[in-house]
C-alpha cells in the first residue's frame, strides 16, 4: 500500500473515531488499524482496555503462535 493510501486510511479511521465510531467491524483490527485501535481507547479514556486484552491473549497464547503481530 503506497504511503499517500495509509495516510488516508489512517485520517479517515481517526475522523470515524472522533464522530463516535470504531476502528472495527465484524473484522478483526489486524496489521493496518493496531495503531487506530489504541488511538480509538486512548481518546475515549480506556488506555487500559488495550493491556486487559493483551494479558488475556498471553493467557490463552503464550507462546504467540496464533496471528502472531495482529489483533483480533
Amino acid at each position: 500500500m503506497s504511503k499517500k493510501l495509509k495516510k488516508y486510511f489512517r485520517e479517515i479511521g481517526i475522523k470515524a473515531i472522533e464522530m463516535g465510531g470504531t476502528t472495527s467491524g465484524e473484522h478483526g483490527i489486524g496489521i493496518m488499524k493496531k495503531d487506530l485501535l489504541k488511538y480509538e481507547f486512548e481518546s475515549r479514556g480506556s488506555p487500559i482496555a488495550l493491556e486487559i486484552m493483551r494479558k488475556i491473549k498471553r493467557i490463552f497464547d503464550p507462546d504467540n503462535i496464533m496471528n502472531p503481530g495482529k489483533i483480533i
